[in-house]
């Protein structure tokens, strides 16, 4: 799942967190992008659009965003996205620069070969593929692929697997895609996967200052999740099996989507705390109608050379997380949470608290 390549780094450091302190709840529902870059938008989404078969799905309606865009897979229920910008922020050059990892998680193998098959499908030169496969290391059956144009987003890699480790969270129920794209196959998980030369470091930078839950070991690697009710949608995954970015730019901002200014402003309190990052004051930003701040480790080893951001999206077009419905056997509090179009519609509460038949 993450071959070895040699570290280019190999100095550690250590996370000084202010542990044992209390700080409030993590804000609720957030949704997560992963915005790459390229020095060619339109050929970035036509491999996004015409090869990967995703959906653009948010582009600000206006000359500001003809920069950048957001994407999404259908039966993501608007948790996750993939966003595209060429605003100004160089693309990384080669693999190693790029230094994260796109993966598409299915609940079966037989997902992972639907969605081989389906790339294979794409236009002739336009995805590079590798054949599937099962990592007995990492307990996983994947594929990747990239773009072939290293004008598009041919250093970015990209994968599709199915944990099979009985410890991986469950993906949530997923909608059908709003536009009935329903010749790509559905994808309810994702996973952004970042490197760091010191392993015990980051994970105490993401556990401690994000608040992320830990939820899977994987030999090198950490998968975390966030407490919200999308978090068993998206996961942020550190690995120490590859080199972190080298470039003096982020190759990758990982942002975290609020609902609103004061979620923003809570989440810039917990995260300022920690002498560990670095953040930015939270700030309107006219061109893109966002409110929000940035923030990165202060050690390149570590997860440095990441941008992070949390940020709310004043356009009411943005789309908003659908809570997905709960079909059989799955938790519900009222008939409203069973999901009506299923043989399971009604919610036992006494006994079961179940969406039964």
């Amino acid at each position: 799942m993450k071959p070895g390549i040699t570290k280019l780094m190999t100095a550690t450091a250590t996370v000084v967190a202010l542990c044992g302190t209390s700080r409030g709840a993590q804000p609720s529902d957030p949704q997560a992008i992963t915005w790459l870059y390229t020095a060619n938008l339109p050929k970035a989404q036509g491999f996004l659009q015409h090869a990967v078969g995703l959906k653009e799905v948010f582009n600000g309606g206006g000359k500001a965003w003809t920069d950048c865009g957001v994407w999404e897979a259908p039966g993501s229920n608007h948790a996750f996205f993939l966003g595209l910008c060429n605003n100004g922020r160089p693309p990384p050059t080669s693999l190693n620069e790029a230094a994260v990892t796109i993966t598409l998680v299915l609940p079966s193998r037989t997902g992972v070969d639907t969605w081989h098959t389906f790339l294979s499908s794409a236009p002739v030169d336009t995805v590079n593929l590798t054949t599937p496969s099962f990592s007995k290391e990492y307990d996983c059956y994947a594929f990747n692929f990239y773009d072939t144009d290293p004008e598009g987003l041919g250093n970015y890699r990209f994968e599709v697997q199915v944990f099979e480790d009985p410890a991986w969270p469950s993906a949530p129920p997923t909608t059908a895609s709003p536009d009935g794209d329903i010749a790509t196959p559905p994808t309810p998980q994702q996973v952004t996967w970042l490197y760091t030369s010191d392993l015990p470091a980051a994970d105490t930078l993401i556990t401690t200052a994000l608040g992320y839950i830990k939820v899977l070991t994987q030999t090198t690697c950490y998968i975390y999740q966030s407490s919200s009710a999308a978090s068993s949608a998206w996961f942020v995954g550190v690995c120490n099996s590859r080199p972190p970015p080298t470039a003096d730019f982020a190759p990758v901002t990982y942002s975290v989507i609020v609902p609103n200014k004061t979620q923003v402003t809570s989440s810039h309190t917990a995260v300022a705390r920690y002498p560990s990052i670095v953040a930015a004051a939270p700030a309107e930003v006219p061109k893109y109608n966002v409110f929000g701040f940035d923030f990165n480790g202060v050690d390149h080893e570590i997860l440095g050379g990441y941008r992070f951001n949390v940020q709310t999206f004043n356009d009411p077009k943005w789309p908003q997380y659908v809570v997905p419905k709960a079909t059989c056997g799955q938790s519900c509090s009222s008939d409203s949470d069973c999901d009506p179009n299923q043989p399971c519609n009604h919610c036992e509460r006494l006994i079961l608290g179940q969406c039964v038949t």
